[in-house]
């Protein structure tokens, strides 16, 4: 997932205008999962550091799952009374489609991610099968030697 995030030629957009354009892009429908994926990691591995491993990003969907029907401004109240911390500049930057770089400490740190250009693969997201002679940047990622 995160691989075809970083090479989805559509990963800058928005959350609001990937959701306009998610029935007539199919490469629109696949970016709110890979970014979701990373942000969420992201956001476990702050916990976490924040906390000193007392919290983590469960506890958070757990304090979410207890109320009838949450909403963003209830997973930003919650998220900053468990962390410890604002989440709203990350959570708006990663709305906004603005770059994501995973955190070290992601997914437990059972993969290194390392920087690097990545093919643009509107291939795998269009219906012609494309291929653009495109890079940008990313990440390639390893199954970590050494997991925290």
């Amino acid at each position: 997932k995160a691989g075809n995030y970083y090479a989805n030629p559509q990963n800058h957009l928005s959350n609001m205008e990937l959701g306009k354009r998610y029935w007539t892009d199919r490469r629109c429908q696949r970016v709110p999962y890979g970014r979701g994926m990373i942000y969420l990691a992201n956001l476990d591995a702050r916990i976490r550091r924040a906390t000193g491993g007392e919290r983590r990003l469960i506890d958070l969907e757990l304090a979410l799952l207890a109320l009838e029907k949450p909403t963003a401004e209830d997973f930003l109240r919650l998220g900053e009374e468990i962390a410890g911390f604002d989440l709203r500049p990350g959570y708006e930057a990663m709305c906004r489609g603005d770059f994501l770089e995973p955190e070290r400490e992601a997914f437990g740190g059972r993969f290194t991610a390392e920087p690097c250009m990545v093919r643009i693969n509107n291939a795998q997201h269009t219906v012609k099968k494309e291929l653009l002679e495109k890079e940008a940047p990313g990440f390639v990622w390893r199954v970590s030697s050494n997991p925290m």
